[in-house]
């Protein structure tokens, strides 16, 4: 699983290519793709916190959002869950750790 790092206060987009599992001409539907966000040591979801509303977005075969908040010493899972136009879902992890340096 991948992993990124940031301070409380920053806010930035992360993105996840799903280029290599793609078939040619294959597309991600928006509509049915998501990203959602949970601490990674209780599982409660904090995509409301962590997620900057209406920032997910898919360009070819990229799927991007910006994150934000999260307090000090946090982990966050981040999901990125994208399905295609042939009916294929496809998920990628991403461990945001949340460190006020």
């Amino acid at each position: 699983m991948d992993a990124t790092h940031k301070q409380p206060q920053e806010k930035f987009f992360i993105d996840v290519s799903f280029a290599r599992v793609l078939n040619s001409g294959e597309t991600i539907s928006l509509a049915n793709s998501e990203v959602t966000a949970a601490n990674y040591a209780t599982g409660a979801n904090t995509t409301a916190a962590i997620i900057e509303a209406d920032s997910f977005s898919i360009a070819d075969a990229v799927a991007y959002c910006r994150i934000q908040g999260g307090a000090d010493g946090e982990t966050h899972k981040i999901t990125f869950k994208i399905e295609t136009d042939q009916g294929n879902v496809f998920e990628k992890d991403i461990l945001l750790d949340v460190k006020d340096q």
